[in-house]
């Protein structure tokens, strides 16, 4: 339970009662817990709020351990409803470990607390639908960053080919979606991704995000052994962004494992609003608006990574991908070719 009583006298930025203790914008409580053994532990929090996208932080021991959880939507009048939320996956060694549970909302909103609960993962470190894995100081494990200053106890900043790596236990090999969260400055970022010295990721584009402001970016898919990963993150441009955290989610087995390619030409598309003379033998043409349809036969159900190959003559280069008249995917950037070709 979280009242006045059973949280730490540091807590801070707070108004606390016998039965809750409220946290306010920058404010956290802090709450000693002991375990007997190492173990990885899922914490959630039953709170209640009025906003929509507060978010909350988990420093164990003074090390980030989840970064901007965001807690589900407040009921946009009083504090009278309660939920439980869960933040993320925290890791606690035996003996007393000093949780500290941070509101990180950008507005003004308070969090109400009555208790937290940890529930112990008894799997590999990345369990459940999403796992957060904040990248700061105390997280990386090795970087050529030499302005200590771009390495803080929240992020990452990096440019001009530098690189951070970063190390992942896992207990069996398995696919998993690939999430950043980054904010770049004036201009487009690119990274490459190595996961144990193979680049399954390479020019990623991370669009400018408005002066550093933290967004999700789906890179794709990496596959993880059993046992230490070391997954290498590199700018690849001349452009600054910002690294909050990243995340990994759960995919099917082997997605990626047998690709199929399928070239796309004036003999192989199907219905098209695209001119002939913009149809070759080898590609085609998408100016603004116009589109191609292509049919794939498959004799089961099952989800798939897309990747096309293209090239762009302009900035901002983008279109969406239907899905039997289902809009799948939306805004897909085409990066902009460095001599501005295709």
């Amino acid at each position: 339970s979280v009242t006045s009583t059973t949280i730490s006298p540091s807590s801070t930025g707070i108004t606390a009662y016998t039965w809750a203790v409220t946290i306010q914008k920058d404010g956290y409580i802090e709450y000693i817990v002991n375990t007997e053994k190492d173990a990885t532990y899922n914490i959630a929090i039953n709170n209640a709020l009025k906003h929509t996208g507060v978010t909350m932080s988990v420093d164990v021991g003074g090390v980030n351990q989840v970064s901007n959880a965001v807690l589900s939507d407040g009921n946009g009048v009083d504090y009278s409803v309660y939920k439980t939320d869960a933040l993320g996956n925290i890791k606690l060694a035996s003996g007393a470990n000093t949780i500290r549970i941070t509101n990180t909302a950008t507005t003004n909103s308070d969090v109400v607390v009555k208790f937290f609960t940890l529930t112990e993962v008894e799997t590999d470190d990345i369990t459940g639908d999403v796992t957060d894995f904040p990248v700061n100081k105390n997280t990386v494990s090795a970087t050529d960053v030499t302005d200590a200053s771009l390495i803080t106890n929240s992020s990452v900043l990096v440019s001009w080919g530098a690189y951070f790596d970063y190390e992942i236990e896992t207990k069996t090999a398995g696919n998993y979606i690939l999430t950043i969260y980054a904010g770049t400055d004036l201009r487009d970022a690119t990274f490459d991704v190595s996961v144990n010295g193979t680049k399954p990721i390479a020019g990623y584009v991370i669009p400018d995000a408005n002066s550093y402001v933290s967004a999700p970016y789906e890179m794709g898919v990496i596959r993880l052994n059993a046992g230490t990963n070391t997954l290498k993150f590199k700018s690849s441009n001349a452009s600054h962004a910002i690294i909050y955290k990243f995340t990994l989610t759960k995919c099917d087995e082997d997605i990626r494992s047998n690709p199929i390619t399928f070239p796309i030409n004036k003999n192989t598309i199907g219905n098209t609003d695209i001119g002939t003379g913009e149809q070759f033998i080898w590609a085609v043409t998408l100016a603004y608006g116009t589109y191609f349809e292509y049919e794939v036969t498959t004799k089961n159900v099952a989800n798939y990574i897309l990747s096309v190959s293209a090239g762009t003559d302009r900035a901002g280069t983008a279109f969406d991908i239907y899905v039997n008249d289902i809009k799948t995917i939306t805004g897909l950037q085409i990066p902009d070719m460095p001599s501005r070709e295709y």
